[in-house]
């Protein structure tokens, strides 16, 4: 039998459709907490969240992937740690933990297009329901990067203005 933590995901909802990443790559599950918008950012980058301190992007999948928009909005965010990074990934609901055996994951589709298939490590039959297993690091990467490099490039406009302010203030005093 496969080692169970490598089969252990945790299964989300998005749309009408069922996805799962690795437990591994969750660090936790929240409420979407509130957000600050980064400017420059692609906008399926909804802003970044203070988490006890540590700032962390949050990335709207449903945009990412091209789903429609949700009508209610409570929303769940899974915090994942990438590449020591961690970032926000905003999805519908967190439906569960579960262990999926090798013999249901399959492979995705050669029909897809490499770039639909890029992020999805299989495709896992579970009864009668399809669960997307999907690469988090694969499809997350580019976003990460975007948003540490805008969120440093913030951090360094908002030193910037500091220091000018307090410049400014020593002139006058």
């Amino acid at each position: 039998m496969a080692d169970e933590s490598g089969n252990q995901v945790v299964i989300f909802q998005l749309g009408g459709d069922r996805f799962a990443v690795g437990v591994t790559d969750v660090r936790e599950v929240l409420r979407t907490p509130p957000l600050t918008r980064l400017p420059g950012a692609p906008p399926y980058v909804r802003g970044v969240a203070n988490l006890r301190g540590e700032v962390v992007p949050v990335v709207d999948l449903r945009m990412k992937l091209g789903a429609p928009e949700n009508p209610h909005h409570d929303s769940r965010v899974l915090v994942c740690e990438l590449e020591g990074e961690a970032i926000g990934i905003e999805v519908d609901d967190v439906q569960e933990v579960s262990t999926l055996d090798q013999s249901q994951i399959h492979a995705a589709p050669r029909q897809w297009s490499d770039e639909a298939r890029a992020p999805l490590t299989g495709i896992a039959r579970v009864e009668d329901e399809l669960i997307l297993v999907v690469d988090l690091p694969r499809l997350l990467k580019a976003d990460l990067e975007v948003s540490l490099e805008t969120l440093k490039q913030a951090r360094q406009e908002a030193e910037e203005h500091v220091q000018a302010v307090a410049q400014e203030g020593e002139r006058g005093a």
